[in-house]
């Protein structure tokens, strides 16, 4: 067995965010009045995503982004007399009760967890939306441990994420540990910058940049069991 340590993303990677998400806003534009005609999940994704990665690399706050995420939506497409802030509050309640695996992830993680692989959670996120998600998943009572950016300070793919990590586990090995996750900013960054191997789940078949090339690529989680 090559690697006896697991860090894993959360979002994407082991629980249907994208899924969850539109579900959660399509409830959340239904409290607040926003028409349906007017309702564009893949324009808002595509903000929260451009947030997140700029929170991932320092550029806003925590605060600021669930805020600034349905303000500049909202503005888009033309629905103003909303509280950004109330409606982020619903989103958020409804995506924190919404579980949703991608492709039997909890029993790949099972399967790996009975070969003696240690499995921690790494992930960017809000910390009372995310303890939530895992619970409902049960992802809980199989991970050793959960890491979120909200709680311990710093944000994938800084490296002292990584640091913070090996200080609460001493006996980790970072030559025995993989990182895998579907971001290559976040999760692969991650990685790089801290020495330690990736592996870059492509579920979508994205092309890999230069910069963020990962020490193996799979296109199903699945393929985790023949490569650790």
């Amino acid at each position: 067995m090559k690697y006896e340590f697991l860090f894993i993303d959360l979002d994407d990677t082991i629980y249907d965010f994208q899924a969850s998400a539109k579900i959660s806003l399509d409830k959340a534009s239904e409290d607040m009045g926003l028409p349906k005609e007017k309702r564009n999940y893949t324009l808002y994704s595509t903000i929260n995503q451009k947030l997140w990665d700029d929170y991932s690399l320092g550029k806003t706050t925590k605060e600021k982004l669930v805020v600034d995420r349905f303000e500049e939506y909202f503005n888009a497409i033309g629905f103003i007399n909303v509280s950004a802030v109330d409606f982020g509050k619903r989103y958020e309640k409804y995506l924190s009760e919404t579980a949703m695996i991608l492709e039997n992830s909890d029993e790949i993680l099972k399967s790996l967890k009975n070969k003696g692989i240690k499995i921690y959670i790494i992930t960017n996120g809000i910390e009372k939306v995310q303890r939530k998600k895992i619970k409902i998943c049960g992802i809980d009572k199989i991970c050793d441990g959960i890491f979120i950016s909200d709680e311990i300070g710093y944000t994938k793919p800084d490296k002292r994420f990584f640091e913070y990590i090996l200080r609460e586990l001493p006996f980790v090995d970072k030559k025995r540990s993989l990182i895998v996750g579907d971001n290559l900013l976040s999760d692969i960054g991650l990685g790089i910058n801290a020495g330690v191997d990736t592996c870059y789940l492509n579920r979508t078949d994205k092309k890999i940049k230069g910069e963020f090339s990962p020490t193996y690529e799979i296109f199903s989680l699945k393929e985790l069991l023949n490569l650790i």
